[in-house]
């Protein structure tokens, strides 16, 4: 019996080299694994669209990578990795798509932003976001969204 393993944040840049190399990808390069994180953020769930994409065409990975890149720029694509992050929760979907636009800030700042969502509400989901990675701390208790999320909020958005 395999043992599956399921995570829900992104991986390190080592576990991506890694995992580029078991799929037979090859790149280990650090311009190569830049573009690798630029295009997913090292979220397993992307690493997995990209492994899918590029089964029929191997020696074609770094054209199915654009594809997975351009697919989160879809109000489609962004719809399904969305509902995937849980931000198809209203709430947690309206703090870190105005946290997103705003770039930074902290708990506070966003509940006196959002209009008609609690501050328990929003610092709540400040916290949800902070354990799965889909916001970072940046300091003095404000936080950012991670670029793919961004990415994400801003094509739901249109």
């Amino acid at each position: 019996m395999g043992l599956n393993v399921i995570t829900l944040t992104p991986w390190s840049s080592t576990t991506v080299s890694h995992w580029l190399e078991d799929c037979g990808f090859r790149p280990s390069d650090v311009p190569t694994l830049r573009k690798v994180l630029a295009a997913t953020g090292n979220w397993p769930l992307l690493l997995q669209q990209l492994y899918q994409r590029s089964q029929s065409e191997p020696h074609e990975w770094p054209h199915h990578l654009d594809g997975v890149a351009d697919s989160l720029r879809t109000k489609q694509g962004a719809l399904a990795l969305a509902k995937a992050f849980g931000l198809d929760i209203e709430a947690a979907a309206r703090v870190l798509g105005d946290l997103a636009l705003l770039g930074d800030a902290s708990a506070e700042d966003l509940a006196a932003v959002i209009e008609g969502v609690p501050s328990n509400v929003v610092s709540d989901a400040i916290r949800w976001a902070s354990g799965l990675n889909l916001v970072q701390p940046v300091g003095n208790g404000r936080w950012q969204v991670d670029p793919i999320v961004r990415l994400v909020v801003a094509a739901l958005r249109g």
